[in-house]
């Protein structure tokens, strides 16, 4: 009895110890973040103004006047890598949106399910120019971490303070390429000033008309979708040289018109900072960029794309032509695109009738096929190409996301329950295919693809003269090991898909719109072992995953998708 009193009083005494032991500095920070992050009543938004889809969904809830509460997650200090905060985005991206018990991510759904629950119906001109925005966002993600994001890390922390800090692993070595400027640079940083360029020259051909904004007098739901990310245009040299302000001048009074608008008034001091520089965009930022590369003198210095250098990109490319209608209602779709045979799937389960035609064209960036590629099948393009592209009639439809819309004549499902999970599968496909699977086909799928074929330099021929030298090193480089940053983020992407279907379906209706869009994803990243299904040293078994799969393949149209993407995308290791 003693023994058990005495083995009694010590647990409590340490017990007692324990709760009131000094807690490390990382346990204080992640019990501070708990309380921010918690549950609270209403409508809450979790994001930072800085970021382009964050703002893009204040726009959203501005235009219905939608009351909610801001919780700022700070990305320089990590935050959204947080336990905390992995609780609601477990892809530890901003924004993510609490209403009550439900819980969403991917701002494109976010700004959907605003609409729908507060305001009319999803307007169908939001998609198309939505799909346009994430496009950019492919080519001006990789110059704003290197230009913008390398520069105000290095004005903030001493390399050896913040490179030291973050967690092992391949997040640290993908920071470390930023933080070093080793990120986006040479022929690779030309090729994205270019994909800029002409995306930019495809906005200003859609503005030529005189429209005051996308969708006619008033401001709308599309507006919302581009204007987040033309606002960041300055910071990379767009949209502020003479030269520019002559090519791009409707998207510059465009952007001055919104900006007069009240809708725009969150994140303001970035506005006032960034697109109309003034005391503080023309000379503190360069002193900070400077005082940068000082305090980081010993790990080399990171070099903004000149205006100049930005300017020559702008006249390489060729101004947008309006592609032409047609009466023969045709699918467009790049051979080996994740998104494209998303599409294709979704054509023929919703028994489409519509004629598919493949281009296999040598371009590595797989969603941005040549001119000359496009012209062939007689879908122009100007100098900006965007596949899938769906033709027949009246104008034409470019974007996965468009392009499925349009297929399903704009039905997403029997319930606004329905049609947000249809929504954000889509947008998570559309995601990851831009931040992962397009780099990973465009380093080491493509190029090994390319070396089969053989005659190299003939194959290449087409593509512009960047994009053709980009190609030349990629095809010599492709060999190397995968890299292990974009197989980690690819991983946590696919532990969603296994998480959601332990519980259930992606969406109700299977299979949906859903399932199209998330299974080429899936199966791409299979075949080419950057996320195998079965379990790995590198990655766990995903059992939900293997059978929802299976049943799947059960389909014919799956199954065709399936065996495609396997002859394409299957590298050997």
């Amino acid at each position: 009895m003693k023994q058990v009193a005495a083995a009694a009083a010590a647990a409590l005494a340490y017990h007692w110890w324990a709760s009131r032991r000094k807690r490390t500095a990382k346990e204080r920070r992640e019990a501070a973040l708990e309380k921010r992050f918690e549950a609270k009543a209403g409508l809450t938004l979790y994001g930072n103004v800085a970021s382009p889809c964050t703002r893009r969904v204040l726009i959203h809830l501005k235009l219905h006047g939608v009351s909610y509460k801001f919780v700022e997650v700070n990305l320089l200090r990590g935050e959204q890598r947080s336990e905390a905060y992995k609780k609601i985005n477990p892809l530890c991206k901003v924004p993510a949106l609490r209403h009550d018990d439900l819980i969403l991510y991917e701002s494109g759904a976010i700004s959907y399910y605003i609409d729908s629950k507060f305001g009319p119906q999803n307007e169908p001109l939001e998609t198309p120019w939505l799909d346009w925005e994430l496009s950019l966002a492919d080519a001006f993600s990789r110059l704003s971490r290197q230009y913008v994001d390398a520069h105000i890390v290095r004005s903030l922390h001493a390399r050896p303070h913040f490179v030291q800090d973050l967690p092992e692993g391949p997040f640290a070595a993908k920071w470390t390429r930023i933080f070093d400027g080793t990120f986006c640079e040479g022929i690779e940083a030309e090729a994205c000033l270019e994909r800029v360029a002409a995306h930019l020259s495809e906005l200003e051909g859609a503005l030529a008309d005189g429209r005051a904004f996308l969708g006619g007098a008033e401001f709308s739901a599309a507006d919302a979708a581009v204007l987040p990310r033309l606002l960041k245009c300055p910071q990379n040299h767009f949209l502020r040289t003479p030269l520019q302000e002559e090519r791009f001048g409707n998207i510059i009074a465009y952007v001055e018109r919104c900006l007069a608008l009240p809708v725009l008034d969150a994140g303001a001091a970035q506005t006032r900072l960034f697109w109309r520089p003034n005391v503080v965009g023309r000379f503190v930022v360069p002193v900070l960029e400077a005082w940068g590369n000082v305090r980081n003198a010993a790990y080399s210095t990171v070099h903004r794309a000149s205006a100049t250098a930005v300017d020559a990109a702008v006249a390489r490319t060729p101004k947008f032509t309006a592609r032409p209608s047609t009466t023969a209602r045709t699918l467009v779709v790049d051979a080996a695109a994740a998104t494209c045979f998303a599409v294709r799937i979704a054509a023929r389960e919703l028994g489409d009738n519509v004629t598919v035609l493949t281009l296999d064209a040598p371009s590595l960036e797989r969603l941005a096929p040549t001119p000359d590629a496009l012209a062939a099948c007689g879908a122009l393009a100007g100098g900006c190409a965007r596949l899938p592209l769906l033709l027949g009639g009246g104008e034409a439809v470019a974007g996965a996301l468009a392009v499925a819309t349009q297929l399903s004549n704009g039905r997403l499902g029997d319930s606004l329950d329905a049609a947000v999970s249809i929504k954000r599968w889509m947008h998570w496909a559309r995601s990851v295919d831009g931040d992962v699977l397009q780099r990973l086909y465009a380093l080491y799928v493509g190029p090994r693809r390319l070396l089969e074929r053989g005659g190299i330099e003939y194959a290449l021929a087409p593509l512009p003269p960047v994009e053709r030298t980009l190609a030349l090193e990629r095809c010599r480089d492709c060999n190397a090991p995968l890299d292990t940053a974009l197989t980690a983020e690819l991983a946590a992407a696919l532990a969603t898909v296994e998480e959601t279907l332990a519980n259930g379906d992606l969406a109700p209706g299977f299979p949906s719109l859903a399932d199209a869009f998330a299974f080429p994803i899936v199966e791409c990243a299979h075949a080419c072992g950057a996320a195998p299904l079965s379990g790995s040293v590198a990655a766990a078994p995903r059992p939900a995953t293997l059978a929802w799969r299976a049943s799947l393949l059960e389909r014919e149209a799956f199954a065709e998708v399936g065996a495609e993407i396997g002859r394409l995308w299957g590298v050997d290791s």
